[in-house]
């Protein structure tokens, strides 16, 4: 379904718990569409590398989840189907909690009290590192469910906005020149380097090609896909392959 704006909707799931944030979201122009999802509480379809990819969103306010992580539904149930069903997935904790003197957790229950959580701040805190390293997962803290409504915005604009290969604010990030010392470039990233136009882009052509026959043998519209390469660009490392001058 495609709305005014020519932007897919965001996905809701039906249940309590997701549809509350129907109301937050179309208060930022954001469309909506509930459905029932077999996992997460919502969905995006995106703009991915090579098409149209599902984009997924389980949300768990922080006395949900320690309450999901006791009963062992979150780690047996909720994040395997969220990694089977999407290609791409996030974990929404949201809520404001600290550590205690103790090492527990404890999380504001109004005006100046909080209520102190018999779960180790510490275990949560690794359980969250090990899902965005093993897990297949990327973590996302936010502290409201008005903040949650903003990061899903900016989710869905990022997906729906622009095709993948549009996306080059990335290549704008400064890379400290002592930080390449501890890479070696391939053959292929050499090779590139030397094609016009190419100069600092060329770490992210030898990401993109396997072998220098690879990279030789590929047209302008391949190019074209390497983010910070355009059709003028591909034009002209094109023609220096095959004519062997620039």
């Amino acid at each position: 379904m495609k709305t005014a704006d020519n932007l897919a909707p965001v996905y809701v799931d039906s249940r309590v718990g997701s549809k509350e944030m129907i109301l937050p979201l179309q208060q930022r122009r954001v469309p909506v569409e509930l459905t029932t999802l077999l996992f997460g509480d919502l969905a995006i379809i995106g703009n991915g590398q090579d098409g149209p990819v599902m984009v997924g969103v389980e949300r768990k306010r922080i006395r949900d989840l320690l309450q999901s992580l006791t009963s062992g539904r979150l780690s047996g149930h909720q994040l395997p189907g969220l990694v089977e069903h999407y290609a791409h997935r996030w974990l929404l904790v949201e809520g404001v909690y600290r550590e205690t003197v103790d090492g527990l957790i404890e999380i504001p229950t109004g005006g100046r009290n909080w209520e102190t959580i018999r779960f180790q701040w510490r275990a949560l805190e690794a359980y969250l590192v090990t899902l965005t390293m093993r897990g297949g997962l990327h973590v996302q803290r936010t502290y409201s469910q008005a903040e949650s409504a903003g990061w899903i915005e900016a989710l869905w604009r990022w997906w729906t906005g622009k095709e993948w290969r549009d996306h080059r604010s990335h290549l704008a990030l400064h890379q400290p020149e002592d930080a390449a010392v501890w890479v070696k470039p391939n053959l292929v990233h050499r090779w590139a380097a030397q094609l016009p136009g190419i100069d600092e882009k060329a770490a992210m052509v030898a990401r993109n090609f396997k072998t220098p026959l690879e990279m030789a043998l590929a047209g302008e519209e391949q190019w074209r896909t390497i983010p910070g390469i355009g059709k003028v660009t591909a034009s002209r490392a094109v023609k220096a392959i095959q004519e062997g001058k620039e």
